[in-house]
């Protein structure tokens, strides 16, 4: 059986250097191997990972978008490897400080608050904060200053010193009150049927097909957050466009019916992990970074309570 260039520590090692340096020759001089081997290598990955991982441009090597989800995942590695050798290992309970997350009611519903258990039992010393994002420039911001460690946010900063990794994929739904008339599922949803009612639209990032209705005449109402307007639903006759776990978690509390979105209608996008580049080997970030990452789909199980 052939070994895979994957169990090689020196190739995940090449990858660093490549993502750091920008050149192959360089990182090949890091390591010092040669151009020679440090291209076989490099191909060696690319055939086992399925992608080119590194492409040229005018100033060298710039990463691909699948080799940027695995940075993290590469660095986590190589640290695990020195951190065997290093007495000065990183431990969550000797954390203090503040850690401060950008994101929005919905996301910490469903990524923080599953991972927020674990850390205040490791690290109970730890303070965190939490802030509203407004737009990606303030996210950007924010995290290259240091006045924020982490964001959630469904659009990528396109920065090279940004890092930003996928989260599961949510799709829009429609929440509306318990025998709401659009609540007889032999109704069918569409721009006609959902006109007599005022749609509720979440401000964080209006987009279509929301804005599309709006303009189309449909009553609405802007609301800055995803989780408080289900009150509101709860004793009208309005609709609300909100994800799908999201509905989930409202339906399972009673009093409220969802309905499935038509093609025309429907929306779906991936939340985004996001982090400066400065902090990519912090280890209480890195630590925090990957109990949000294990346990966003714990975020499920919130509805199912």
């Amino acid at each position: 059986m052939s070994k895979s260039p994957l169990d090689n520590l020196q190739s995940l090692r090449l990858l660093e250097e490549i993502l750091r340096t920008g050149q192959l020759s360089a990182a090949a001089e890091a390591l010092l191997v040669n151009v020679a081997t440090a291209s076989r290598q490099l191909n060696d990955l690319r055939s086992a990972l399925c992608d080119e991982l590194f492409v040229r441009n005018g100033k060298g090597l710039v990463p691909t978008a699948r080799m940027l989800t695995l940075r993290p995942i590469v660095r986590q590695i190589l640290q695990n490897v020195e951190a065997l050798a290093n007495d000065d290992v990183f431990s969550p309970e000797r954390a203090t400080g503040t850690f401060r997350i950008l994101t929005y009611d919905n996301a910490l519903l469903l990524y923080i608050f599953p991972a927020l258990p674990t850390i205040r039992c490791k690290a109970p010393e730890l303070n965190l904060e939490f802030g509203f994002v407004a737009t990606t420039e303030q996210l950007i911001d924010e995290l290259r200053r240091g006045e924020a460690d982490l964001a959630i946010f469904p659009v990528p900063p396109k920065r090279s010193d940004m890092i930003a990794i996928d989260l599961d994929a949510q799709h829009y739904r429609l929440l509306m009150r318990q025998n709401h008339p659009l609540s007889d599922q032999r109704i069918p949803i569409n721009a006609v049927t959902l006109r007599p009612y005022t749609q509720l639209m979440p401000g964080s990032r209006p987009i279509r097909p929301w804005t599309t209705l709006r303009d189309e005449g449909q009553p609405s109402i802007v609301i800055p957050y995803f989780n408080t307007a289900p009150f509101l639903v709860l004793e009208t006759d309005f609709i609300m466009w909100i994800p799908s776990r999201t509905a989930e978690y409202w339906l399972a509390r009673g009093g409220y019916a969802v309905r499935d979105l038509p093609p025309e209608l429907a929306y779906a996008f991936s939340p985004k992990l996001i982090w400066n580049t400065r902090s990519d080997g912090d280890p209480l970030h890195q630590w925090v970074r990957s109990l949000v990452a294990a346990h966003h789909e714990a975020g499920s199980e919130l509805s199912e309570k």
